[in-house]
Formats: structure tokens, sequence, C-alpha cells
């Protein structure tokens, strides 16, 4: 499963999203998953049994070589974005009832590291709650 999809489209990185613009959503998913955190030269003319023909097609990869020339580009490999869903594993998890000890172990991590994502995740409710409450206020106020 990628970390990228139609759903989190608004965190993909800025040059996942502009290749996205030349050869749809899907394929710019499959570059991201076969490239990520590594440096992407896209050639001045597209050659047959290239690597990235393979992944996507030869008419995108034409389309690609034909808007990115000769460019170096770097694909991220967007560990903030991997974190992220894994801390919502976790806070899933812990919903679901597992105990930070099990928690600690399905995802090798220390149980000080799991109570610290899990308290983040209550004070990240609270801040929303304030937040909802002073927005009921106001509107009662209107």
């Amino acid at each position: 499963m990628s970390l990228l999809n139609a759903g989190n489209r608004n965190k993909w990185p800025s040059i996942i999203i502009e290749i996205a613009s030349f050869i749809g959503d899907e394929n710019a998913i499959l570059l991201f998953d076969n490239f990520a955190g590594r440096e992407l030269i896209i050639p001045t003319k597209p050659t047959p049994e290239h690597t990235l023909e393979k992944i996507i097609g030869a008419e995108k990869f034409k389309l690609l070589c034909k808007e990115f020339q000769g460019e170096l580009i770097l694909i991220p490999n967007c560990a903030s974005l991997k974190r992220e869903q894994g801390n919502h594993k976790i806070i899933q998890d812990h919903s679901d009832g597992l105990s930070i000890g099990r928690l600690a172990v399905k995802y090798e991590l220390t149980t000080r590291q799991i109570t610290k994502i899990l308290s983040g995740y209550k004070k990240s409710l609270r801040k929303r709650s304030e937040h909802d409450k002073s927005i009921d206020c106001k509107k009662q106020s209107i």
C-alpha cells in the first residue's frame, strides 16, 4: 500500500503534485513508490525499455520526458507522512484495546514513545474540543 493516495493529496510533496499534473495521480504515485528518497534523472528523450517506461508506460514516459527534459528530480521519502500514518495506526490500535506494552512490541518502539504519541493525540483532541466550544459560544452570542 502506498503512502500517497487521493485521500491525502493535500499532503503530497509539491514535486509529486507537479508530476501528477502531467502524467496523472496514479502514475505519480507509482514513481513515488519506486523512487522515494532517491534522485531521478529524467531523460531528454524517451528510450524503449527504460525503467521509467516499464513503471508508468510508454505514453506517460514520453510526457514526463517532454516536460522534465534532463532534469534531476529528488523524490522525497516523506518521513513525516510515514510517521503520521504510523502514529494513526498506533492510536487506532490503542482505541481498539491494545495496551501500551503490546503497542510497543508491535511497532518496535519503547513504551515511552508510545505514551508520547498517545498523549500528543489526546492534547490535539482537547484543543479541538476547546476550539469547537469557543465557536459554539460565538454562535450563541450572535
